[in-house]
């Protein structure tokens, strides 16, 4: 089985998790921040990307950046090892703890996951 593959099924959960309303619907908001991640993350790097979307401050009730990161998140600990050991519950608070080889594996990680989000993101009503 593909790489992407077998992300396919934990991006459907973590879409329903922490992006869907009660009713199985996705702001389309959610859309446009995951077309826009793995650009951010190729211009700007891993942590200037993580730090952007990390906006906890903005109005709960509102789609928010910070809501694709958890779903990223939930993807990436299939992947890699060293989030998934992880003690944070915040990916720019894991990634930061982590060395320079760990680092890059968890950028090539959620790049993958972002594509499978964005995969996911499509069996969802906007």
């Amino acid at each position: 089985m593909k790489h992407l593959e077998k992300l396919i099924g934990p991006a459907l959960e973590a879409v329903e998790q922490y992006l869907s309303d009660n009713r199985k619907k996705v702001a389309k908001e959610y859309d446009g921040y995951a077309a826009s991640f793995g650009a951010s993350m190729r211009t700007s790097g891993l942590l200037p990307t993580l730090a952007f979307y990390s906006d906890y401050h903005k109005d709960k009730n509102k789609p928010r950046r910070n809501h694709l990161l958890l779903a990223l998140f939930h993807v990436v600990k299939q992947l890699n090892e060293a989030a998934a050991k992880s003690a944070e519950d915040k990916l720019l608070e894991t990634a930061v703890r982590l060395n320079d080889k760990e680092r890059k594996k968890l950028e090539r990680d959620l790049l993958n996951a972002s594509i499978a989000i964005k995969l996911a993101l499509r069996n969802f009503e906007q």
